[in-house]
């Protein structure tokens, strides 16, 4: 009867940590993201410009316990609010995947001619957009741009920028087909 029930047990441990393991590779694990405040937008073509916009940004990650052996890629989906107004246009929500080795999430929009990566920690963002004619942003301001998320100056926007610089081959890349200097 001991014997028994001591089978029993090891039996349940074996089939709870077997399901546990599946779980883990095949199903992500899911943390909701929200975070509020200020960001800064600089110009292509004029160092001189730049602005504060409020931003509300928000969504849900998606992350692996296995990353050894992974069966996809993290992911992201979520809105950035600036000034009132959803960034994109085709669609209400982004979705990214972060990518073996990168440290930022791709959420880039190549039908919008957009490139977002979200940082791993989803706490900041870098956004290269083309603001069209009718000013959705209400900056005041058309052409090619730059949104910097968390940044309340010039100075902390482009501290950020040259720390994303060299993490993210898709934003050199982006920069160097704009010719953006």
């Amino acid at each position: 009867m001991k014997k028994q029930f001591i089978v029993i047990v090891l039996v349940v441990l074996v089939s709870l940590i077997v399901d546990y393991g599946i779980r883990g590779y095949y199903y992500p694990q899911k943390d909701d993201f929200e975070s509020s405040g200020t960001g800064w937008i600089l110009k292509k073509g004029a160092p001189e410009f730049g602005t504060t916009v409020n931003v509300n940004f928000s969504g849900e990650k998606s992350h692996y316990i296995f990353k050894t052996f992974k069966a996809n890629d993290d992911g992201i989906c979520g809105k950035i609010i600036v000034n009132g107004n959803n960034v994109l246009l085709s669609t209400e929500t982004f979705l990214g995947i972060l990518r073996e080795g990168q440290e930022y999430f791709d959420a880039s929009f190549t039908m919008e001619n957009l490139v977002l990566l979200i940082s791993e920690d989803a706490k900041s963002f870098i956004m290269l957009f083309q603001s069209t004619e009718n000013d959705r942003f209400g900056i005041g301001k058309s052409g090619t741009m730059m949104l910097v998320y968390p940044a309340a100056s010039k100075e902390q926007a482009l501290e950020k920028l040259w720390d994303a610089l060299p993490k993210s081959t898709t934003l050199q890349r982006r920069l160097v087909e704009l010719d953006w200097k």
